[in-house]
């Protein structure tokens, strides 16, 4: 549960930030490096 929590918590906001700049098209991992 602490793990998932903390996924969210540094995940998210880079996976907002990705959507927003690729229009909403779906990301792979190596996007956010």
């Amino acid at each position: 549960m602490i793990m998932l929590l903390v996924f969210i918590i540094v995940f998210l906001p880079d996976a907002l930030t990705t959507w927003r700049a690729d229009g909403l098209q779906p990301f792979t991992r190596d996007d956010l490096q």
